[in-house]
């Protein structure tokens, strides 16, 4: 009687438990291999029409710390 109703509440709880990780889990690595793929493609469509990188410039703001700034820089 005890082992029966032992095995029912361990069934009940695992299945309560797994099937909506399981559900989840799947929906969301479906997700992230979408994304995954579809930034590859647009990756290859963006570099692909350049004849050449564009510049970048970065502003990095001190004031009276220049320690900080190549530490900054290398980072």
């Amino acid at each position: 009687m005890l082992a029966a109703r032992v095995t029912g509440l361990l069934l009940f709880w695992g299945i309560w438990l797994l099937v909506p990780l399981m559900v989840d889990g799947v929906i969301a690595l479906v997700q992230l291999l979408g994304i995954s793929l579809g930034q590859r493609a647009h990756r290859r469509r963006v570099t692909a029409g350049l004849q050449r990188f564009p510049l970048v410039t970065v502003v990095i703001p001190v004031h009276n710390n220049a320690r900080t700034l190549g530490r900054a820089l290398r980072s």
